[in-house]
Order: C-alpha cells, then structure tokens, then sequence
C-alpha cells in the first residue's frame, strides 16, 4: 500500500487518518506473520512428541508397577523364592565359619550383613515389599 493517501485532497485529517491506519494494518501484519511462524513450530512440536510418545502406556513407561503389571508378577514370584530361601536357611541351621586370619571386625560386619538380611526377609514376607 502507498505511504500517502493517493488521492490528492485538502483534508490534512483524511492524511493523517490514513497513515494511523497504514501503521496499524503494517503491524498487524507483523503480529500476523509472527503468529504464524509460532503456530508451525508449535505444529512440528506436537508431531515430534506425538512421534515419540504416541503411546505412553506402550512407548514410556511400560514398565510401570501396578498390580496387573509383569513386574508385579515378577515381585510376588521373588517374595515367594525368598520364602523358600528362609525356610532352608533356617532349617540348615546355619552357622557362620571361623577363618582364623579374619579380624573379630570382619566378623561381626557378617553377623550385622546376616541379621540385616533376615530383617529384609522378614519384612518382604509380612509387608510384601521391603522399604
């Protein structure tokens, strides 16, 4: 569009009008076009992710625990492997060897490992989960 009114008049408030309404359509232009770019790269954002996480349930997190989940079943085969371990372990009557070149520390950092691991067993078995 011209700069100037293209009709020569007398009327300085028609040339003034016209100029106000020229800046306004060129900035509106401008926040049009720049609308536009946002939108196209907003669009190829949304497609990126829909590409990647079409399906969060498939592609994210499939591994996610819930009760019907293939870990929970993982967990409830574990708890019942370690019941079966504690049950042999405390009917093997075990006892822990003397090796004469350890250090009395060193053997009573394996009773501590012991009883720290029968606690956890214990727990798994009462609670179902150790924490």
């Amino acid at each position: 569009m011209p700069d100037i009114w293209p009709v020569q008049t007398k009327d300085e408030d028609l040339q003034g009008q016209y100029g106000e309404a020229l800046a306004e359509l060129q900035s509106l232009s401008t926040a049009l076009s720049s609308l536009h770019k946002k939108q196209e790269y907003y669009g190829s954002l949304l497609s990126l992710v829909e590409q990647t996480l079409g399906d969060p349930a498939g592609k994210v997190q499939p591994n996610i625990v819930t009760r019907t989940g293939s870990i929970a079943e993982e967990f409830r085969k574990m708890r019942t492997l370690i019941a079966r371990i504690k049950d042999r372990l405390d009917s093997a009557d075990v006892v822990l060897r003397d090796e004469g070149n350890r250090h009395l520390e060193e053997q009573e950092a394996d009773l501590d490992k012991w009883v720290t691991l029968t606690n956890i067993i214990s727990t798994v078995e009462q609670d179902g989960v150790y924490q």
